[in-house]
């Protein structure tokens, strides 16, 4: 049986909205908001995107 995760999710919603090296946040925001009641802040979707690649200079 295969795990998911949070952070899977989170990952294929980056993945989704990724365009030219930047990320739609303003999408991911609505989409977890409207599907899922999940009110997520922009620095929280930063602080993921840094952390998980380990790169804190990430273009968002």
């Amino acid at each position: 049986m295969q795990t998911f995760t949070a952070m899977d999710f989170i990952e294929g919603l980056i993945e989704k909205y990724k365009k030219n090296d930047r990320i739609d946040l303003s999408g991911i925001k609505e989409e977890m908001f409207i599907k899922y009641n999940i009110d997520l802040s922009e620095q929280v979707l930063k602080d993921y995107w840094c952390y998980s690649f380990g790169k804190g200079n990430r273009k968002i």
